[in-house]
């Protein structure tokens, strides 16, 4: 399952759900990562032109389901980019 959100730049953000746990995130060049104090774990996601995504959120809005879909984690999977671990 593929949903497209335009940000506030017209980018086209793909959030492409790869199985039941992980959703590929994608369609932007330039963002900000936060950290964690330790730098161990990603926090946070923030495309130029959004969407703000964190650890913690619920993406259930942007799949038009009332089933919650929280993040547990961000990542940077070879051969996949940006995933959102739910």
């Amino acid at each position: 399952m593929k949903v497209t959100y335009y940000n506030r730049q017209g980018d086209n953000i793909v959030f492409e759900k790869l199985n039941d746990d992980t959703i590929k995130m994608s369609g932007f060049e330039y963002f900000r990562t936060g950290y964690n104090k330790d730098e161990n774990y990603i926090e946070f996601i923030d495309p130029a032109g959004g969407p703000f995504i964190a650890v913690g959120m619920n993406l259930n809005t942007y799949f038009n389901t009332k089933k919650n879909m929280i993040i547990k984690a961000i990542e940077n999977e070879p051969g996949n980019g940006t995933v959102l671990k739910i």
